[in-house]
């Protein structure tokens, strides 16, 4: 059980979708989310992931986002870091209705996260459902 050993341990909170104009298809959205640690080690360089699935589960979005210690600094334990990217999504019906955004944190298990709970490895992805018109 390596639940009792000192890690980082990486979350995704706060996910907001934000349009400049209306929430429809063929919109160019920003995707915002926080990396947070709540473990007690630093974490340095992860990439996160942003998939956006229609209501039939296609994905219509698949977006990469590195964490750069060199850019962003190391996250320490109990900080948070503010990230983003822009997707625009598809016109027509592929784009519309409920949408799930969906982000993960350390996509590639590249920060071996630890916590008391023994879920550091599994709790990475939070959600959100938004209906597009």
């Amino acid at each position: 059980n390596l639940g009792g050993i000192p890690g980082p341990d990486l979350r995704i909170t706060d996910i907001e979708v934000v349009a400049v104009g209306p929430l429809e298809s063929g919109a160019t959205v920003t995707v915002n989310w926080i990396d947070r640690n709540t473990g007690n080690r630093d974490a340095a360089a992860w990439r996160d992931r942003v998939i956006v699935r229609n209501a039939a589960n296609e994905i219509i979005a698949n977006e990469i986002v590195p964490y750069d210690p060199a850019e962003l600094g190391i996250l320490g334990p109990g900080q948070t870091r503010p990230r983003s990217v822009e997707i625009t999504l598809p016109d027509g019906p592929r784009g519309a209705g409920a949408i799930t955004f969906s982000v993960e944190t350390d996509v590639d298990n590249a920060v071996t996260e630890q916590n008391t709970s023994g879920d550091a490895e599994t709790n990475n992805v939070a959600s959100i459902t938004r209906t597009v018109a």
